[in-house]
């Protein structure tokens, strides 16, 4: 799993290990490391990525943002982003890719009916 609490050294050592799985707690508090001090990632989150997604206007939105949030509105910002991060690990490219990603694929930030209200929207928009 990308997006698990490993250091790179660990996984260097063995690529199956698997650590546990971020949460919103964990990336909320890697955030806040990336803000405070002068590095560039922290736990798997880029800086970039972070400040980039901060600064994104309504506007620019992407497609991943829009597939998530006309189905789960009222999703947390910090559960999107870890959903949107891991749909983009695992390949999704372009909305049609939407129609191979699995329940599985979104328990890294979903509860199961949330996951299962999006595959289905996702699923009919896709046909």
């Amino acid at each position: 799993m990308k997006y698990c609490e490993i250091t790179r050294s660990e996984f260097e050592a063995d690529p199956n290990v698997c650590g546990p799985p971020r949460t919103p707690v964990t990336y909320d508090a890697a955030v806040a490391d990336l803000q405070a001090e002068n590095i560039q990632s922290v736990r798997g989150i880029k800086v970039a990525f972070f400040f980039f997604r901060a600064n994104m206007s309504d506007s620019e939105q992407t497609f991943l943002d829009v597939a998530i949030m006309e189905v789960l509105p009222q999703l947390q910002a910090i559960n999107k982003n870890i959903l949107e991060e891991h749909l983009q690990s695992i390949g999704v490219e372009t909305y049609e890719d939407l129609k191979f990603v699995t329940e599985a694929d979104l328990m890294t930030a979903l509860r199961p009916v949330q996951a299962r209200k999006l595959l289905s929207v996702w699923k009919q928009k896709c046909k």
